[in-house]
C-alpha cells in the first residue's frame, strides 16, 4: 500500500482473536507495577454446552506496559500486544494449548512520555500500523509505522492550557479506506469538547467538532455504529443526573444527526457500575451499544441487528482490577 486513498475497508470488529468478525469478551488485569497483566478471553459467541465455551487464560506483558492489541498481521484476527518503551511485542493468539507465540518485536517509539496504542490501519492496506504520539512543543506529532514501509512523522493537534488533551485510536471518517487521526481537546473547567479529525497522510484538517462534555460523558472510540462505512462520534453519558444520565449520544457523520439511546445504570463517581465497550458483538458490522456492568463482571448489548438486548458474564468476581479491553482508549 502507498500514501494514495485506498478502497473502502471491511468492516474490522475490535478485539476479534478468533477471527470469526466479532469482537470476543475480552477483559485484562493490571495489578501492582512489575506483575504479569493477565488476559481473559472468552468466544463470542460463547458455547452454552457444558464445558465446551473457548477460552483462554494467560499472561502476557507487565503492569507497566502499554495494551496495544491490534491486527498487525492482516489476517483477521487481533495479535496480543503490548508496548514497552521503545518496542512494540507482537504474538498471536493463543488458540491451542500451546504456549504464546512466536514474538514479534518491532522497535518503535523511544520514551516513556510517548502515548502508543492509538492502533489504526493508517495506509489502508487491512493491516493495523505501530504509532506513538509524541507531544513536541506542544504539537501532537504522531509518528506511524505503515506496515508497507510508509513510515511518517504527521503533526496533528495542540496541547492548549486549561485542556485536557485526548487521542485515540484511528477511525474511517469518510471512507476513504484509510482510518483518520482523532484527537479531543476537553476543557478542564466546563468540560466542553472539541473534536479534531485529520488526515493522516497529511495531517490536515478534515473537519472540527464541538460535541460532548468531559464532567459527565466518557468519550466512547469513535466506530462504525450507523453501518454506512464512516465513522461516527459516540459519547456515553454516566456521570449525569438528568434525563439522559445512561444514555448514549451517536452523532451520524453523514448526515450530522445525534440519536439519544438510554442503555446502563449511570453511575456519577465513575466508580462502581456500568461503563462503556466498544466492540461488535452481533458480527454484523457495524458497532453495538454495549456496556460492562462491573458489579456482576456482565457484558450487555443491544445487538445492532435486530434491537435485541443481549448479555455475557464473564470474568473474575473476586479481582477488583479486571476491566474490559474494550473499555481502554476511551476516556
Amino acid at each position: 500500500a502507498g500514501d494514495a486513498p485506498q478502497a473502502p475497508q471491511v468492516y474490522r470488529a475490535p478485539y476479534n482473536f478468533t477471527g470469526d468478525g466479532r469482537s470476543d469478551f475480552a477483559n485484562v488485569s493490571i495489578a501492582a507495577a512489575g506483575t504479569p497483566i493477565s488476559w481473559r478471553i472468552l468466544r463470542n459467541p460463547a458455547d452454552p454446552a457444558p464445558n465446551a465455551a473457548f477460552i483462554r487464560i494467560f499472561n502476557y506483558g507487565v503492569s507497566g506496559d502499554s495494551l496495544t492489541p491490534g491486527d498487525y498481521f492482516g489476517d483477521g484476527k487481533t495479535e496480543v500486544s503490548v508496548w514497552r518503551t521503545g518496542q512494540f511485542i507482537h504474538a498471536p493468539f493463543p488458540e491451542g494449548p500451546n504456549p504464546i507465540g512466536p514474538l514479534t518485536f518491532v522497535n518503535w517509539g523511544n520514551t516513556s512520555a510517548e502515548n502508543p496504542g492509538r492502533v489504526g490501519d493508517y495506509d489502508g492496506d487491512g493491516k493495523d500500523d505501530e504509532v506513538v504520539v509524541r507531544v513536541q512543543a506542544n504539537v501532537l506529532n504522531w509518528i506511524i509505522r505503515g506496515s508497507a514501509g510508509t513510515n511518517r512523522q504527521v503533526p496533528f493537534g495542540l496541547v492548549r492550557s486549561g485542556f485536557s488533551t485526548l487521542a485515540f485510536q484511528g477511525a474511517d471518517f469518510d471512507g476513504d479506506g484509510r482510518d483518520d487521526l482523532v484527537m479531543a481537546n476537553a476543557s478542564t473547567t466546563s468540560g466542553a469538547n472539541t473534536w479534531y479529525i485529520g488526515d493522516s497522510i497529511t495531517g490536515q484538517t478534515k473537519f472540527v467538532l464541538t460535541w460532548g462534555n468531559f464532567i459527565t460523558d466518557y468519550f466512547v472510540g469513535p466506530d462504525d455504529y450507523t453501518g454506512d462505512g464512516i465513522a461516527d462520534l459516540v459519547v456515553y453519558r454516566a456521570g449525569g443526573t438528568g434525563p439522559d444520565a445512561g444514555g448514549w449520544y451517536i452523532r451520524n457523520t453523514a448526515t450530522g444527526a445525534s440519536t439519544l439511546t438510554i442503555f446502563g445504570v449511570a453511575d456519577a463517581a465513575f466508580e462502581d457500575e456500568d461503563v462503556p465497550v466498544r466492540g461488535d458483538f452481533s458480527g454484523d458490522n457495524r458497532a453495538d451499544i454495549c456496556v460492562f456492568r462491573r458489579s456482576t463482571k456482565t457484558y450487555y448489548w443491544i445487538d445492532s441487528s435486530n434491537g435485541s438486548i443481549q448479555a455475557q458474564q464473564w470474568g473474575d468476581p473476586n479481582d477488583v482490577n479486571e476491566l474490559p479491553l474494550g473499555l481502554f482508549f476511551n476516556f
